[in-house]
């Protein structure tokens, strides 16, 4: 693979990280300058920035999750986190992970359970289209996945899988519903 490669180094050829690169349409220096006079003109009186921490809507709905978990619920913050999610929907109902970007399955089955756990109606719009999404990407995903899993293969997976089957029948054979 390497046989035919030159054993010699040409450094002298070879352009390096402080090799300078003169540009028409592009200035560095201004450029440099514009970013620096922007995040000093966003800089408080005291010598700080201050900016929203944002996160993608998993970190509050597991709050939620978390909250009803421990059975320490602060119904106050809970209608907050709610309201947030809520308002982060997106058009087609999913949950993206970060603004502006393609849905995200897990992020939004995780908004869906905490939205539920809060006590949004299930019929309500908004959990509609949240549900509808939610399982228009699970039947995708399966359809993905279903030629990988073979059922001669099962016995290469540890026992919580199998488990996980029995859990799902049983569930299904006594009237609860997945989602």
């Amino acid at each position: 693979m390497f046989t035919e490669t030159d054993t010699q180094m040409n450094m002298g050829q070879a352009q390096s990280s402080a090799t300078t690169i003169r540009s028409k349409s592009f200035n560095l220096d201004k450029a440099i300058a514009r970013a620096q006079a922007h995040l000093l003109d966003l800089q408080t009186p005291d010598g700080y920035w201050l900016f929203e921490l944002e996160a993608d809507c998993t970190i509050p709905s597991e709050y939620i999750l978390m909250m009803h978990y421990l059975g320490d619920i602060d119904l106050e913050l809970q209608k907050k986190i709610a309201n947030y999610l809520r308002a982060h929907q997106s058009a087609d109902g999913s949950y993206p992970l970060f603004s502006g970007g393609e849905g995200d399955l897990s992020c939004s089955v995780k908004v869906y359970y905490a939205l539920k756990m809060v006590g949004d109606d299930i019929n309500a719009p908004h959990m509609v289209k949240l549900r509808d999404y939610i399982l228009s990407q699970a039947a995708r995903q399966k359809r993905m996945c279903l030629p990988v899993l073979r059922w001669q293969f099962l016995n290469n997976y540890p026992g919580a899988v199998c488990l996980l089957f029995q859990w799902k029948l049983c569930c299904s054979q006594n009237g609860f519903r997945s989602i």
